[in-house]
């Protein structure tokens, strides 16, 4: 979620460095969702990422979450 600013904001999920899926929300509170199922193997690096503007004021708190699921274990 991003709080009242001049400009939106611009966030990915994103695994090893790549980015999978783009978010993007407008000023004002405004708010993003993605979801994506991809294969992720033990040791590596999923997370959200910010886009954005270095200074873009992302709103994390209780506004904010990220999840993962073990759907098979291969």
């Amino acid at each position: 979620m991003a709080r009242p600013q001049t400009h939106p904001f611009h966030a990915s999920i994103t695994h090893e460095g790549v980015d999978i899926v783009k978010m993007d929300g407008e000023n004002g509170y405004d708010h993003s969702t993605g979801a994506v199922v991809i294969r992720v193997q033990a040791g590596q690096d999923v997370w959200v990422r910010n886009l954005g503007y270095v200074t873009a004021n992302i709103v994390g708190s209780l506004y904010g979450s990220f999840t993962g699921f073990l759907l098979w274990e291969a």
